[in-house]
C-alpha cells in the first residue's frame, strides 16, 4: 500500500507532502507543538524557553532524546529510561509485528494462502501516525546535535580569542606537563600550542623588547612560531633517544 523512500533516522519526513493525510496531520503537529523545532513554541513554554541558551542545556536534551552516548537509555533520578527517539522506535516496530501477527492469523483463519501485502485501514493509520511520530523525534535530536556543534564551534573561537588576549601572558589552565615533566604550551586554541614553556619565554621576552607597553594584540600581530624552536614531542624523543644511547 505504501512505498517509503530509502532515507532513515534523519528526520526528514519519509512521504512527500500530500500523499498520506494522516502521516502530514501528525507531522506538522507534532513539528509546530515542537519547544525544539518551533520558536514560538519554546516562547510559548518558559519552561523549555532556555533551552538553547549554552550548550550544556542542549546536552542535558539531547540525552534525553538519544540515550547517554546514543545508547538510546539515560540515568534520571537514578533509573534507567529508554530515550524518546528509542521509545517513538519501539513503538513503530510494534505495529509492524502487529502486522505480522495479523498475516499468520489470516492464513490461519483460513482466510489467505500467504501473507497478505495490504495492511488493514485502522493499522495503517497507525503506523503512519507512528511513523510521523518518530521522524520528528530524529529531526528533533538532529537540530540538537547541529545546535550543539554550533556552540562548541563557537566556545572554540571565544578561547582562540580569549588566548590572543591574553598574549604574551599564559594562564595556569594553558600549561601541560609533558611525560618527563617539562612544562608546555597545553592550550590547543592557542596558536602556540606543545610549545615548550623555555622556548615560548624566549620568543615572548624578544616579543616584549620590540614592542614595548603593547597591551592588546591582534591575530595577524602575534609572533611567528620562531624557525628553530622545537615542539614539546621533538624535545621528549631527543631526550628519550639520550636516554637509550646512555643506557
Amino acid at each position: 500500500m505504501t512505498k517509503q523512500t530509502k532515507k532513515k533516522n534523519t528526520g526528514d519526513r519519509r512521504y512527500e507532502p500530500g500523499k498520506h493525510r494522516d502521516y502530514d496531520h501528525v507531522y506538522n503537529r507534532l513539528s509546530e507543538s515542537s519547544p525544539i523545532l518551533s520558536k514560538e513554541s519554546r516562547q510559548r513554554d518558559h519552561l523549555n524557553f532556555t533551552m538553547f541558551t549554552d550548550r550544556k542545556s542542549v546536552e542535558v536534551e539531547l540525552v534525553k532524546q538519544v540515550g547517554n552516548s546514543g545508547s538510546g537509555y539515560y540515568l534520571f533520578q537514578g533509573h534507567t529510561q529508554p530515550s524518546y527517539v528509542l521509545i517513538a522506535e519501539n513503538a513503530l516496530a510494534d505495529i509492524h509485528q502487529q502486522f505480522k501477527d495479523w498475516q499468520q492469523q489470516r492464513i490461519r483463519e483460513g482466510k489467505a494462502y500467504e501473507p497478505e501485502k495490504e495492511w488493514p485501514k485502522t493499522m495503517h493509520q497507525k503506523r503512519l501516525e507512528l511513523e510521523a511520530r518518530c521522524d520528528v523525534k530524529h529531526m528533533e535530536a538532529n537540530v540538537l546535535r547541529q545546535e550543539w556543534e554550533r556552540l562548541k564551534a563557537e566556545e572554540v573561537k571565544e578561547k582562540k580569542k580569549e588566548s590572543i588576549r591574553r598574549f604574551p601572558r599564559l594562564a595556569n589552565q594553558d600549561i601541560s606537563y609533558s611525560k618527563s615533566g617539562i612544562p608546555f604550551v597545553g592550550n590547543t586554541e592557542s596558536p602556540f600550542y606543545k610549545m615548550p614553556l623555555l622556548e615560548y619565554t624566549k620568543m615572548t621576552n624578544k616579543w616584549k623588547k620590540e614592542h614595548p607597553g603593547r597591551r592588546r594584540v591582534k591575530p595577524e600581530q602575534l609572533p611567528k612560531w620562531p624557525e628553530n624552536s622545537k615542539t614539546i614531542d621533538q624535545v621528549e624523543d631527543e631526550l628519550l633517544e639520550k636516554r637509550m644511547k646512555t643506557g
